[in-house]
Formats: C-alpha cells, structure tokens, sequence
C-alpha cells in the first residue's frame, strides 16, 4: 500500500508520540511526504509538492491540511484522507468551519475518545468514524518492583506513613489546578502525612472561548497556596523532567490526581502513563478520562456538569470523597488497584491495540476507495453552530455572544461530561433526602445579582424575582456549610421561604449547586470547613467594545 503521510504542524508530546508510533505501524508499507523545502516553499510550489504526493498515494494519513484538501479536489483523486482531529471538536470544529466541503464520505475521522465520535456526529450526517485511543509508551512507563518504588519513595523524603498526591501536567487554566489546590487543603486535613507534587510548566493560555486571559499561572497557584495556608513543605513544583523521572514519581506515588476541563483532552496521556507504571487515578469524568479511567478499578472518576448558565462544574465534594478513599484504602486493596491499572494501560492502551486499530483502518480505507464518494452532509445543529458561533478577533467572546450561542455550546460539550453512573442529571428537581454542595464561591452584588468566583468561567447571574430572596439565603447558608442535606437546609434554615424547592431546583440547573453524594463514613459534612467556598480570586472585567488599550502595570 502507498501511503502519504501529512504531519507538518507543531505537535505537543502526546501527538508527537502517536505519530511515531504511526510510522512504525506503516513500515511495511510505502510512505511518501512532501519535501523538507515545503515548509518554506510559494504557494504554487507547495501545491506542486501536494499533487505529487497524492497522485502516487493509494491514502493520505495526518493531521488536517488545507492545501492538501483543495489541491486533491482540483486533481479529481479522491483517495481516502484518514484525519487526526487532535481534539479541537470541543474548540468548535475550527479546521472544518471552511474545509469540510473538501471532505468526502469516503475519509476516515480518528476519533481518540467516545465523546468525540458524539460531538462529530452532532455535526456530519455521512461520516466515516474510527475510534483509536491515543498509545503512550510502555518501554519507560512500566511498573518497578516494590523493593525499588519504596527505594524512590525514601529518596524523596517519604516515610512509610506518607502519602503523596501527583498531578502531572500543564499548569494552564483549563487543567483546573486551582480546585486541585483546594481540594487538597482539605483532604490534607482528614489524611496525615500527605504531600502534593505538580509537575509540568505553567502557561498563560487564555480560554478565548469565554474571554478569560490569565496573567499569572504560577503567581495564581501561589497565591491560593498561600491563602489556602498549605505548608511549603507539603507542595512542590517541579517543571518538565525526563521521562525516567517521571515514571520513577509515577511510581512513588500513591495515586495521580487531574481535574481536568481542557476542551482538548481527548485521551489525557499523564493518566495512561500513570496507569502503566502501576499508579491508579482520579480524574474528573471528561472527556478522554471518560474512557481511560475505570471506575473503581483503576482509579475514580468525579462527575463534572455542563450547566445552564455557568459553564462546566466539577463536583469537589464527590472529589474529596474519592481521593480519601483511595488514600485510605487497605494496603491489599491498593495493590489491587496497582495490578489492574497496569494491566488496563497495556492491553488497551499500549503499542499492540494501537497497531491492530490502525491495520483495520487501512484496511477499511481500501474497501472504501472502491466505494462512491460524497461530500460530507451537515447536520442542522452545524448549520446552526457554524452561522451563529463566529469566532471573530478582540469581539465579545464566543459563547458570551448571546443566550442562544451559550446553549450550542452547552450541546456541543455535553458529550464530554458525566457522573461516573451515566450522565449528569441537572434538571431533575432536588428532593429533600438528597445531599447538595455550592459549585463555586459567590458573591451577592448590591443589584441583587450574583457573581461567580470560578477562573474559567467567572460570570455575573441573574437571579429570577421569584426566588432571589430564597437564593440569597440559600447561599448565605452554603457559604458558612457548603456541603449539605437539602432537608437539613429546609427545616433548619429555609423554613420561612416559600417555594424553596423550585428555587433550589433553578440552582442546580444554572449551576450555582449540584447534586452530589452523602457521607461514607470517612469524609463528613462537617470536615469542610469554608475553604471551598470562600471567594480567593481577582479578576477584572473588560469590554473589547469600548476599550482601545489595556496597559499592565
């Protein structure tokens, strides 16, 4: 089989080893790219160099490429394109909004996650679909003999008795690392001896798609460690390390933490290579983690909501819960727990399933060269998305560009969230035997509205007449206990409030609550303290309307 292999853009770790992978799978074949000179070539030479790759290719393979797209439908060869979407159907399908009328039926879309065979299907009618899970490599991300990990552990500094939490990863505003914080100054308090490592660089990535730009990462995360009165001696920082060291911190550690709502992540390769090495996971219930993590046997998941109104919510209290539980479990649990994540990493996630899926997508390709092709039929949700969502430069963001496009997005990402059972239920009422915790830390504005201290979605509310005082109260309420029984609420606090059950019910449908799980014995109501509720962060407003220059400084 000839193969032309498309993968010029600048890759991050994960795709740049997917695509080495890649190339390994396709040896016994013959592959063929465009010449090193491309990248620096006119346009008319590089449509030269595309028409010569595909005029000798049976398939192209790769990342999506404008260039090869329009140069295959001038030269009439519609050999099948099997593309690499590299999770950006949650950033709005932004390579497809102008290309799609050069994809046709016969072109295979890899899918790394579930959920992103759900959004594109919210979007193409026609589609040929291929789930293949990204690969990490298991020829350095493997267990070590326990003789070995205690020999890491006692190198760090970690006696017997200590636990230690690790979150590998980027320290960027999506990877959720501020309610990784809290969350830790609280179970530090029920597990003794735990310590926190974070490792990965911090990067100032704004969320264009609501308009936040942060400025400081690392000066943020100080701050809230300093706020949150974590002991230096129980948190560091490290940067980015050679593999070997983070498979031996994989190793010492007892479990790895993410909290993810990067609307990237698709497969969430920390998590995987942790597993390999042993490690078991909690993860938020998004996205690729949906799939990588399962459920009691190699880790935890924690539910996450698309809400009404105030975007994703990641149930802290659920959080807690499950990191306690997997800290102090019997250490014959816990190693059963090591056996199974190992063993789930390799047979699913390892360099054998990933040849074998890869083998059955070309092979696929080649029936569907004999099929008739067409071009991709829209959906009328993208015929929507794509004529309301208009992402334009320094205009107002996204998905604050009405109610309407605030909806679509709550359709899109839909499929990336969920409670670990199936998905969130947000509009069902709350009844009084249920157990409810704030989303995030508010604060009550003198008009009467409510502002939201969350980084990534730091929104102003409006509160419905009908149930603004009951709100007010309810919040006064949750900000001294921000995890309760609705009926303890109820009878104890609300008993003078009419209508308290719509109003809760108009809460946990725009996400100021969630519903979430009761004590299991180990975790308490009354172990919270208000560090989960109390407002911590600085964030100032700006109209790209009406503002010519914003000066720091």
């Amino acid at each position: 089989m000839k193969i032309g292999m498309i993968s010029d853009l600048p890759l991050i770790q994960s795709l740049n080893y997917l695509f080495s992978r890649l190339e390994t799978v396709l040896e016994k074949h013959e592959t063929f790219r465009r010449p090193p000179e491309y990248r620096h070539a006119s346009n008319i030479r590089r449509e030269e160099m595309t028409k010569e790759l595909i005029l000798k290719s049976d398939i192209i393979v790769g990342t999506i490429d404008e260039m090869l797209l329009k140069t295959r439908e001038r030269v009439g060869k519609h050999l099948p394109y099997i593309w690499f979407q590299c999770g950006n159907v949650t950033r709005s399908f932004p390579d497809m909004r102008s290309n799609h009328k050069y994809f046709k039926s016969t072109d295979v879309i890899i899918c790394a996650c579930e959920a992103e065979l759900e959004i594109t299907r919210k979007f193409f009618t026609n589609v040929q679909l291929r789930y293949v899970p990204l690969v990490y490599d298991d020829s350095v991300f493997f267990p070590l003999e326990e003789s070995a990990r205690q020999g890491i552990r006692r190198q760090m500094g970690l006696g017997p008795e200590d636990k230690l939490l690790l979150y590998p990863g980027r320290l960027e505003l999506e990877k959720n690392v501020p309610t990784l914080l809290k969350i830790f100054s609280v179970v530090r308090s029920l597990v003794p001896n735990l310590n926190l490592a974070l490792v990965g660089t911090a990067f100032e990535q704004p969320f264009t798609e609501f308009g936040v730009y942060p400025v400081s990462m690392m000066g943020t995360l100080t701050k809230i460690c300093r706020t949150l009165g974590i002991p230096e001696g129980n948190i560091v920082f490290m940067d980015n390390i050679e593999p070997a060291d983070l498979r031996n911190l994989y190793s010492a550690a007892d479990a790895v933490v993410n909290l993810t709502l990067l609307h990237d992540e698709n497969f969430g390769l920390a998590q995987v290579e942790a597993m390999g090495c042993g490690t078991p996971v909690v993860g938020t219930n998004w996205g690729g983690l949906k799939d990588t993590i399962i459920e009691g046997e190699t880790g935890y998941k924690v539910s996450t909501v698309a809400s009404s109104a105030l975007g994703v919510k990641v149930d802290w209290w659920e959080g807690i819960h499950k990191i306690v539980t997997l800290l102090t479990a019997e250490e014959s649990e816990r190693q059963s727990f090591r056996e199974r994540s190992w063993k789930h990493a390799s047979e699913k996630f390892s360099f054998a399933p990933f040849k074998e899926r890869m083998e059955s997508v070309l092979a696929d390709c080649m029936d569907l060269k004999e099929s008739e092709s067409e071009p991709l039929e829209l959906t009328p949700f993208a015929r929507e998305f794509w004529e309301v969502c208009i992402p334009q430069r320094l205009r107002l963001p996204l998905y604050h560009l009405s109610p309407h496009t605030y909806a679509l997005y709550q359709k899109l990402i839909a499929p990336y969230t969920g409670s670990p059972q199936g998905s969130a239920d947000t509009a069902s009422q709350l009844s009084s035997e249920q157990t409810m915790c704030l989303a995030s830390p508010v604060v009550i504005n003198d008009d009467g509205s409510v502002s939201v201290d969350d980084l990534m979605w730091p929104f102003q509310l409006t509160l419905p007449d009908a149930h603004r005082e009951t709100i007010h109260a309810v919040l006064g309420v949750l900000k001294e206990e921000p995890v309760m029984k609705v009926e303890r609420l109820i009878s104890g606090y609300l008993s003078g409030h009419p209508n308290v059950i719509e109003a809760l019910s108009w809460m946990l449908d725009a996400g100021l609550i969630l519903k979430t799980l009761a004590e299991n014995g180990r975790v308490t109501l009354r172990d919270i303290g208000m560090k989960m509720s109390t407002p911590m962060y600085s964030t100032q407003r700006v109209n790209p309307m009406t503002v010519d220059a914003v000066v720091v400084g």
